[in-house]
């Protein structure tokens, strides 16, 4: 909210005239024009302050001011600038009971060679954000809670120049809040505050500023974050006098976990291993010349990182198998385990030096190989399993018996599954010694025939493919009169 103030110079108090009348020269005089309009402007207060702390130089070659300008006091005086030397002249006759309060807009800037017009107090605000030189606001927001607080309850004005009374701080930074980024916080003067533990009044921005000007900055804490793996996350805590600020404190979600700077010796550093959730992590810091604190904080968000598990398999035989694990993190996955239906075998991963193998010699059946991962950063386990069917490798053999061409003779034939795809051999046995043998199978005929003497024979087919162990064996007792 800004206030046109109709001022009528030949009516100036002469009190009033008294009291610049030290500080009128060449480049500071009171304006001829019968007739001002003046706008109470709480960013000229800001500019003025700026000039009066050194914060910005009238005589930057960037930007310059086109003069005359008129400015108001706070007793009604309105006076005509005409130089920087002028300006500087007004800005350090102020005190608490005589200060700057408005400008006659419209005034100029010349920026860069280029003319900038400023017709409002907007337009005012605009020219101070790039010149980095604040708002009200800004400056209310960097002190209030650090510097000072207020003995409430206080009145405020908000954006629909409506009176609103807060009482307590919480309340007041709400309502500033409520009221958007562009509002600049507007009070009822006068206002109490305490400032240093000591009572203050405040009846203008001036007096504000004045106050502002004698708080000693809290330190302006910052730190940077880091995510590494498996959920470890770094913050480093990187800010102006850090090598001298005796102590501050790392807290995440409000809970205190250590001490850092001077007197503790530490390394400004805080690692710590997160699991996926929202976490806030906060540095903050008290010293004489900040008793009420300061803070710095960053919303840190863990999301849901399992890792892809996966192996693949081969056959050594047809029960010995290598199962060899392949997945992108496996060089930095702490651990991972083997199970075969659901039993531990063993574990691996990067702790445990394992060479990301498995080899089994499994009895046929059917068997569920999995590999299971548990990590900070994943809530439930991750898991990848193939299901292996493990064919028993002994051939199921079988022969018929047939009369051959002579009474004693037999011709014995192959009958079973994969016959012509096995090795395999025909034995004649008689009192556990072995009289005559034929191998056959691949490219044979899977025919054996054989002219017997009068006696008992065991007639057996013998087959130890791989894997088959002990070997496959299928006799039949054969008496021959």
């Amino acid at each position: 909210m800004t206030k046109v103030l109709q001022h009528i110079v030949t009516l100036f108090f002469l009190v009033g005239m008294f009291a610049l009348q030290g500080c009128v020269d060449d480049d500071l005089d009171f304006p001829e024009s019968e007739s001002i309009v003046v706008t109470e402007s709480t960013a000229l207060v800001t500019f003025l302050n700026s000039i009066n702390t050194a914060t910005f130089n009238p005589d930057s070659p960037s930007i310059t001011i086109t003069y005359p300008v008129n400015l108001a006091f706070n007793t009604g005086i309105v006076i005509e600038v005409t130089s920087n030397q002028g300006l500087l002249e007004a800005v350090e006759s102020q005190s608490s009971s005589l200060y700057i309060i408005g400008i006659e807009f419209p005034i100029e800037f010349i920026q860069n060679g280029e003319p900038v017009l400023v017709e409002n107090e907007n337009d005012f605000l605009a020219i101070n954000e790039e010149l980095e030189l604040g708002t009200f606001g800004t400056d209310f927001d960097k002190f209030f809670l650090k510097c000072f607080d207020f003995i409430y309850p206080v009145t405020m004005i908000n954006s629909s120049e409506q009176e609103v009374v807060v009482s307590m701080a919480g309340e007041l930074t709400n309502f500033i809040d409520s009221e958007g980024v562009e509002y600049q916080p507007l009070f009822v003067f006068p206002i109490q505050l305490i400032a240093a533990d000591n009572p203050v009044t405040v009846n203008s921005h001036f007096d504000f500023y004045s106050v502002f000007n004698s708080c000693d900055d809290c330190p302006e804490l910052f730190f940077d974050v880091q995510e590494g793996e498996n959920g470890q996350y770094t913050f480093s805590a990187n800010f102006p006098g850090i090598n001298t600020l005796p102590s501050y404190d790392w807290f995440i979600n409000e809970q205190f976990i250590e001490s850092d700077g001077v007197i503790n010796e530490g390394d400004n550093q805080l690692i710590q291993i997160l699991t996926p959730g929202t976490y806030t992590v906060c540095i903050t810091a008290k010293t004489d010349d900040c008793a009420e604190g300061t803070d710095f904080c960053r919303n840190i968000v863990v999301e849901e990182d399992c890792p892809e598990l996966f192996f693949s398999v081969a056959n050594e035989t047809p029960t010995m198998f290598i199962f060899r694990a392949d997945f992108p993190s496996i060089t930095t996955l702490p651990s991972y385990d083997w199970f075969i239906n659901d039993q531990f075998i063993e574990s691996d991963g990067v702790i445990n030096e394992g060479d990301n193998i498995l080899i089994q010699t499994l009895q046929p059946g059917t068997y569920d190989v999995c590999i299971r991962a548990e990590s900070v950063s994943c809530t439930t386990s991750s898991e990848f399993c193939r299901n292996i069917i493990v064919e028993d490798p002994c051939p199921d053999l079988f022969f018929n018996v047939t009369q051959g061409q002579f009474p004693r003779s037999f011709i014995f034939q192959a009958d079973f599954p994969g016959s012509s795809d096995i090795i395999y051999e025909w034995q004649v046995i008689i009192d556990q010694t072995v009289i005559a043998s034929e191998v056959d199978g691949p490219g044979g005929d899977d025919l054996f025939e054989y002219d017997f003497s009068p006696g008992t024979y065991d007639v057996c087919m013998v087959s130890e493919p791989v894997g088959c162990s002990p070997e496959a064996r299928y006799c039949q007792q054969l008496v021959v009169e």
